[in-house]
């Protein structure tokens, strides 16, 4: 669905809406989108004090109706890159590049050709910065926690690998074409890629001999993208091979003057972020995923002997044949089952081996025994992660970017009340 969006000040205010109906860049962008075949929408661009820039429902909306139905020579996919100038670079290139490579190289030069471009207006609406972990300084990083600290410069990373993967590339788009020569920055193509994985939408796409085996499912969809996401509201979208264009349609009924929402699927705050670069207020999808490499080195401090570590070695080996090393969590109704299971396995003893399976799959209980000495080992190993959480440095008054400050301290308090409440949990157990 619609990604995500810049700036999005997500406060506990009451909402209100600003119409953008007279800003030049909408009003050019709905202009040129009905000269080429869009038959308008109920929804009206605004800016709405807790998200940001957003679409306003101009009539009651009731659950079945169509938000929004784009034509099909209104996307930017793959395919519009395929029909253009770029084409022939495209095809001679090896290795073969992505589809989020072709469109962000796309993107970059329509921004360059300015009034030269079918897109200009497009392009004109879109932000000029975004909010995900590529926009952060590396020292803001390193004020969130572990995992997630982990996740965001691998992000970082990612980008970096992708922009100079395409060093080659773009000398020879800048051979071919000396008025994009000096464009391809790195700052153009962060711009570009943040584009691409914030603002489309899904459309999967028969994959193309001249690309790579990457999944090709975006669609850069103007004015859709403005789409707001809430875990409240239900959509069916998809492209219509009948009618030829991308439609919405709500299940979730709307008052007039308020914000119209869709759906990016059951996402958590950490996962918003790192994807579209904006956290909600009260997100009951969150959770703190224990990695594994922790609960490991805490059952190994428990081993007092040779034997015992052997025993422990094998139960791990068997928790790795069966899946169970990874999606352990803990949110805010407490320790989720298959992290207590797993806790539970680990702390069993050799008499206990047979019942490993069923009590996995969730045939059999363990001894009263096993589960407190689980549940104690998980306590002692959760006040250790609220103990590195809170030593983590302040966040800095007044931070250098607000909005980045405002991301950390939700995403910090969010993991600390999660752990808190699930050492509660199991403390009156």
């Amino acid at each position: 669905m619609g990604r995500g969006r810049t700036q999005r000040h997500r406060r506990r205010k009451h909402n209100f809406s600003r119409s953008l109906g007279s800003d030049s860049s909408f009003i050019n962008l709905l202009k040129w989108m009905r000269r080429n075949g869009f038959h308008g929408t109920f929804l009206n661009p605004a800016n709405f004090r807790d998200t940001g820039r957003g679409l306003m429902a101009s009539n009651a909306i009731r659950s079945g109706d169509l938000l929004i139905s784009l034509p099909e020579n209104l996307l930017i996919t793959t395919d519009t890159v395929m029909k253009s100038y770029l084409r022939e670079l495209i095809i001679r290139n090896f290795p073969r590049l992505s589809p989020e490579q072709v469109l962000c190289t796309f993107l970059i030069c329509e921004r360059c050709r300015g009034r030269l471009s079918f897109w200009r207006y497009y392009i004109l609406s879109l932000p000029k910065d975004f909010t995900t972990p590529v926009y952060f300084q590396d020292a803001e990083l390193c004020l969130l926690p572990g995992t997630i600290r982990t996740r965001a410069f691998s992000e970082k990373e990612k980008i970096v690998e992708a922009y100079n993967q395409l060093e080659h590339f773009f000398s020879n788009v800048e051979a071919a074409f000396p008025e994009f020569r000096g464009l391809f920055t790195f700052d153009s193509f962060r711009w570009a890629w943040c584009v691409v994985n914030t603002r489309s939408v899904y459309m999967k796409r028969e994959k193309s001999v001249h690309l790579s085996e990457d999944v090709d499912h975006y669609a850069l969809a103007p004015l859709l993208d403005l789409l707001n996401h809430a875990n409240s509201v239900e959509v069916q979208a998809a492209f219509n091979m009948t009618t030829k264009c991308y439609e919405i349609h709500t299940l979730t009924p709307c008052k007039k003057h308020s914000q119209v929402f869709i759906h990016y699927g059951p996402h958590d705050n950490v996962k918003l972020f790192l994807e579209y670069g904006f956290v909600l207020p009260k997100n009951d999808q969150n959770f703190v995923e224990i990695p594994f490499s922790k609960i490991l080195k805490s059952m190994h401090e428990l081993c007092r002997s040779k034997q015992d570590r052997s025993f422990l070695d094998w139960k791990v080996s068997f928790l790795e044949s069966m899946d169970s090393l990874t999606k352990l969590t803990c949110s805010l109704d407490g320790v989720s089952w298959k992290l207590m299971t797993v806790m539970q396995i680990l702390s069993m003893e050799q008499g206990e081996r047979s019942a490993w399976k069923s009590i996995l799959l969730g045939q059999s209980a363990c001894s009263d025994r096993c589960a407190k000495m689980a549940a104690v080992s998980l306590k002692a190993i959760l006040l250790n992660e609220l103990e590195i959480l809170k030593a983590l440095p302040k966040v800095p008054e007044p931070v250098q970017e607000i909005y980045h400050g405002h991301i950390i301290k939700q995403l910090r308090n969010e993991q600390q009340e999660i752990l808190e409440r699930s050492v509660e949990l199991l403390e009156s157990g």
